[in-house]
Protein backbone atom coordinates (compact mmCIF):
# COMPACT_ATOMS: atom_id res chain seq x y z
CA UNK A 1 0.00 0.00 0.00
CA UNK A 2 2.75 2.45 0.81
CA UNK A 3 4.32 1.41 -2.39
CA UNK A 4 1.42 2.57 -4.06
CA UNK A 5 1.30 5.53 -2.07
CA UNK A 6 4.39 6.96 -2.92
CA UNK A 7 4.55 6.09 -6.50
CA UNK A 8 1.14 8.28 -6.66
CA UNK A 9 2.98 10.93 -5.50
CA UNK A 10 5.99 10.45 -7.32
CA UNK A 11 3.48 10.33 -10.51
CA UNK A 12 1.78 13.46 -9.22
CA UNK A 13 4.57 16.06 -8.92
CA UNK A 14 6.63 14.64 -11.95
CA UNK A 15 3.12 16.06 -13.87
CA UNK A 16 3.14 19.14 -12.05
CA UNK A 17 6.81 19.68 -12.61
CA UNK A 18 6.58 18.82 -16.55
CA UNK A 19 3.34 21.23 -16.55
CA UNK A 20 5.49 24.00 -14.81
CA UNK A 21 8.63 23.31 -17.45
CA UNK A 22 5.80 23.33 -20.87
CA UNK A 23 4.89 26.64 -19.33
CA UNK A 24 7.90 28.27 -18.96
CA UNK A 25 8.57 27.42 -22.46
CA UNK A 26 5.24 28.35 -23.75
CA UNK A 27 5.80 31.90 -21.80
CA UNK A 28 9.88 32.16 -23.42
CA UNK A 29 8.33 31.20 -26.80
CA UNK A 30 6.02 34.72 -26.60
CA UNK A 31 9.02 36.56 -24.73
CA UNK A 32 11.38 36.00 -27.24
CA UNK A 33 9.01 36.63 -29.90
CA UNK A 34 7.94 40.22 -28.71
CA UNK A 35 11.83 40.68 -28.58
CA UNK A 36 12.52 40.14 -32.04
CA UNK A 37 9.40 42.25 -32.95
CA UNK A 38 10.62 45.08 -31.13
CA UNK A 39 14.37 44.97 -32.44
CA UNK A 40 12.91 44.71 -35.92
CA UNK A 41 10.81 47.63 -35.42
CA UNK A 42 13.83 49.55 -33.93
CA UNK A 43 16.13 48.93 -36.79
CA UNK A 44 15.71 50.21 -40.27
CA UNK A 45 15.48 48.22 -42.88
CA UNK A 46 18.69 48.36 -44.88
CA UNK A 47 18.58 49.82 -48.19
CA UNK A 48 19.08 47.30 -51.21
CA UNK A 49 21.38 49.31 -53.26
CA UNK A 50 23.11 52.79 -52.46
CA UNK A 51 24.71 54.05 -55.45
CA UNK A 52 27.25 51.46 -56.92
CA UNK A 53 27.14 49.74 -53.47
CA UNK A 54 24.82 46.53 -52.95
CA UNK A 55 23.82 46.33 -49.07
CA UNK A 56 22.44 42.96 -47.18
CA UNK A 57 22.12 41.90 -43.91
CA UNK A 58 21.00 39.16 -41.28
CA UNK A 59 19.42 39.25 -37.48
CA UNK A 60 20.70 36.30 -36.01
CA UNK A 61 21.40 35.94 -32.42
CA UNK A 62 24.66 34.51 -31.37
CA UNK A 63 23.66 32.31 -27.87
CA UNK A 64 19.69 31.01 -28.45
CA UNK A 65 19.19 32.12 -25.23
CA UNK A 66 19.32 35.96 -25.80
CA UNK A 67 16.05 37.61 -27.00
CA UNK A 68 17.86 40.86 -27.94
CA UNK A 69 21.23 41.92 -29.41
CA UNK A 70 23.09 44.76 -29.04
CA UNK A 71 24.42 45.93 -32.32
CA UNK A 72 22.54 48.35 -34.01
CA UNK A 73 23.87 49.23 -37.92
CA UNK A 74 22.91 52.41 -40.56
CA UNK A 75 23.83 53.13 -43.62
CA UNK A 76 24.10 56.64 -44.75
CA UNK A 77 25.66 58.30 -47.75
CA UNK A 78 29.42 59.99 -47.11
CA UNK A 79 32.10 61.86 -48.72
CA UNK A 80 34.44 59.32 -48.22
Amino acid sequence: MLLLVLTACLIAASLYARRRRINSERSMVRLHSAAVAIQRQILRPLPLRTDDVLVDGAYEPVQEDRLVGGDIYDVVESAW
